[in-house]
């Protein structure tokens, strides 16, 4: 009880209802980075004493495809976390400050956003996959919420089929008996992984996202279904060429089809480029790769 009241009673560190909006303010120049962390130190609260970024910077160009690369524990899904808001800098724990440095969005300092409709703009595919019990067009609708639904009207199906022709599952759920209204079990236990990490990735869609967010989205799949969901990825940016696409992941393939690689180790990026130059150089990825830290 007391929990509970303390919780009631408590004010969020991260303020939801300030700051623009930015799928309404005057776009920035094509040339601004869509991303940008300028030398970001970070500690989680929870963990005061042990830092986990210390100095990283990085940028992702409008339209690109960045991967976030490096050992387990070096802070990759940290950026993720940090790009959503779910942790925000320059937070005070016990007086000590556990966050500095400057994250950049559109140009602007992410906290001058407004946090809902920040993330209105992004999309998010994890590694487990959150689905739930009811139909395949249930599951994808959830991306919306209920006023964008209401707004849509009509075109709501459009929407639907286009997300799902994009994320590479629309031929597959129209082979279906019931199509759309077929029932996935709780937690979709009647899909594969594949199929339920393409559902997320349309689920995703349909919110016409500008960033999409991709932390380890394929790596408890077996090897045809990240070649689905790769494919899938690489239509949905066919398809719009202003989504900027940040990933992490372990896995060579999902290396090969960005356009920029970061590797990080111990909280700062250590190397970047693209694939081929990486290894060409022999550096850091380079190493990781011989001594077996990714895969593929």
């Amino acid at each position: 009880m007391n929990r509970i009241l303390w919780l009631t009673h408590s004010k969020s560190v991260i303020n939801s209802s300030t700051g623009d909006d930015p799928r309404t303010a005057p776009p920035p120049p094509h040339s601004t980075p869509t991303v940008e962390f300028r030398d970001v130190h970070f500690r989680y609260p929870s963990r005061p004493t042990v830092p986990v970024l210390k100095g990283l910077s990085l940028s992702a160009p409008r339209g690109s495809h960045i991967c976030i690369v490096g050992p387990s524990g070096c802070g990759k899904s940290t950026v993720i976390s940090l790009i959503e808001r779910f942790y925000d800098a320059g937070v005070l724990v016990e007086e000590k400050d556990i966050a500095c440095g400057e994250i950049n969005v559109y140009g602007r300092p992410i906290r001058e956003w407004d946090i809902g409709a920040l993330r209105k703009m992004m999309g998010l595919v994890a590694q487990d996959t959150t689905l739930y019990q009811g139909s395949i067009r249930d599951n994808i609708l959830l991306g919306l919420d209920e006023e964008e639904i209401k707004e849509l009207g009509g075109e709501i199906e459009n929407r639907v089929t286009r997300a799902c022709q994009e994320a590479n599952i629309d031929e597959f759920i129209k082979s279906l008996p019931e199509g759309y209204d077929t029932q996935i079990g709780a937690r979709g236990v009647a899909l594969s992984g594949g199929q339920r990490q393409r559902l997320a990735l349309a689920r995703c869609l349909i919110r016409n996202p500008q960033i999409l967010l991709l932390d380890e989205a394929t790596s408890a799949l077996d090897l045809e279904s990240q070649r689905g969901v790769r494919e899938a990825l690489g239509k949905a940016q066919r398809e719009r060429p202003g989504l900027t696409v940040i990933s992490v992941t372990h896995q060579v393939e999902g290396m090969r089809d960005a356009d920029h690689l970061f590797v990080v180790d111990k909280g700062v990026v250590v190397e970047e480029g693209r694939w081929d130059v990486l290894m060409e150089r022999k550096g850091r990825l380079w190493g990781m790769v011989v001594q077996g830290q990714v895969e593929g």
